[in-house]
């Protein structure tokens, strides 16, 4: 199937809490007809060749994005539901990590490897909170037709076009090798501006360049992460699956495949200017971005009117 067009689907992360925004952000309206971030990026990867979305939500909120968007979506493509659950465990798995006391499923990583059931193609994988901006759901489309079973892809941004002026955040800073290969990402958290300057009060040492790459949870992969990462999923509960708060991420997952040379992931930087609600003051940022975006023709007034 080089070279030619694949069924490729997005994969939406749909299931936090937004507590430091204080309510599901998800579905916080910012268009200007009431949508959400996340049918901005819907409708983007509708245009750009996606038929199939995977939400992977709260089995108790499927009701709240059902009545938000489904009905509009079901001329454009195909959604389905999946769910985080926290004995959704590879086989084998030590008994005694399923009767502990956690109470949350076990990460991102885990996210991720609970939607295999609904993709059989390769896939995108997205935030639900995060506006990508439409040149990212093109790249990764091209990418995605080409993409073997030991490649993976990463969409960076740069820092600078990443960053909230109204608190913190946690990001990927992304290294990446002369051949445009993944060197390593490492989670930097607590990035903040101080002045015009960028850092970290988890790294007081540290300054960012604002320049930097970073990973803004824009992943493509083959169907074929799915069995790598039931088996990083395994060790990880091997060797963490007693501590509580300790959680299966997907950005080490990767790291960890890389480091052992089982799969490459090609970096691509998009000049997109990255939209976000982590704080209830980045509301009124957010919305009137996207009114500059419809202003200058990249959007309708209205999604799911014109595609």
């Amino acid at each position: 199937m080089i070279g030619q067009k694949r069924e490729k689907t997005l994969l939406v992360m749909a299931a936090g809490m937004g507590s430091r925004f204080g309510g599901l952000k998800q579905l916080t309206p910012v268009g200007p007809a009431g949508e959400c971030i996340l049918e901005y990026s819907m409708y983007d990867a509708f245009r750009y060749g996606f038929t199939k979305v995977v939400l992977m939500i709260r089995k108790e909120n499927q009701h709240l994005f059902e009545a938000a968007f489904a009905d509009k979506m079901k001329p454009y493509g195909k959604i389905a539901y999946a769910y985080q659950e926290k004995e959704d465990v590879p086989e084998g798995t030590d008994k005694d990590v399923l009767s502990s006391d956690r109470e949350k499923p076990w990460g991102t990583g885990q996210a991720v490897y609970a939607a295999r059931h609904e993709i059989s193609g390769p896939f995108m994988v997205i935030n639900a909170d995060d506006f990508y901006g439409a040149e990212t759901f093109e790249k990764m489309s091209i990418i995605l037709d080409t993409l073997d079973e030991k490649q993976g892809a990463l969409i960076a941004y740069e820092l600078k076009k990443t960053m909230s002026r109204f608190g913190s955040v946690s990001r990927g800073l992304v290294t990446a090798r002369e051949d445009g290969m993944l060197l390593h990402v490492r989670e930097i958290k607590d990035l903040s501006y101080e002045g015009e300057e960028i850092r970290s009060q988890e790294w007081a040492d540290l300054k960012v360049l604002p320049s930097q790459p970073v990973s803004m949870n824009v992943w493509g992969f083959h169907p074929t992460i799915f069995s790598h990462l039931e088996k990083e999923f395994a060790a990880f509960l091997r060797t963490s699956g007693q501590e509580m708060k300790k959680e299966f991420l997907l950005p080490e997952a990767v790291q960890a495949l890389v480091d052992g040379e089982e799969l490459e992931v090609l970096v691509r930087e998009s000049k997109e200017t990255w939209l976000g609600m982590t704080y209830q003051e980045d509301k009124a940022y957010v919305a009137e971005g996207l009114l500059e975006k419809i202003r200058k023709g990249q959007y309708p007034e209205k999604l799911w009117e014109e595609i």
